[in-house]
């Protein structure tokens, strides 16, 4: 097989398998997400902040004007031996453009089972966020890709010395998700 015929294939199976779904009125999928940003902790006029990282996944269905997704995140300050787990529910209104689909979001959920330096656990505290971004789409692939920004606060996480923090953080997101 010689390399125009094998690169005509490869282009029928990846135009097949993107139109697969193209009649359905929603779309399923499951992706990942990384992020980068700042991790600011609040009590009265304190302000400790820290650059950190998120990792994350998350599952949902893509219908033409709303996104719903389950997301779990894994918060990671970079300066400090803290971390904490983020369970979310989300909800995007997006623009009906072509390829490239500006939306914005909000969620609610829950941190838990996490630590600040080492001594301080988190509780299981409600946490909500918000969202802007862009979602760019591949015409051939059943891929999206995303770029956000977040903010993400979390009311009265931990307590030290019978203060209680709120955690703030804000980051820059990308994501990849799949389309089923």
């Amino acid at each position: 097989m010689n390399i125009k015929t094998t690169g005509l294939a490869i282009l029928g199976v990846l135009a097949t398998a993107a139109n697969a779904n193209a009649e359905m009125l929603y779309d399923i999928y499951a992706g990942v997400g990384l992020s980068v940003g700042n991790m600011t902790l609040h009590s009265g006029d304190e302000h400790p902040h820290e650059s950190s990282a998120a990792y994350g996944a998350m599952v949902g269905i893509d219908i033409p004007f709303l996104r719903l997704e389950g997301e779990y995140s894994y918060l990671n300050p970079k300066s400090s031996h803290s971390y904490a787990h983020l369970a979310m529910f989300n909800a995007y209104v997006k623009m009906p453009t072509e390829l490239i689909k500006p939306y914005l979001g909000a969620g609610i959920g829950s941190v838990f089972k996490g630590q600040i330096n080492d001594t301080y656990n988190i509780k299981n505290a409600t946490a909500y966020q918000a969202m802007l971004g862009l979602t760019f789409e591949i015409p051939v692939l059943p891929l999206k890709f995303d770029a956000e920004g977040r903010v993400l606060y979390a009311p009265n996480a931990f307590t030290i010395a019978n203060d209680d923090y709120d955690i703030l953080q804000y980051d820059l997101r990308l994501k990849l998700r799949y389309i089923f």
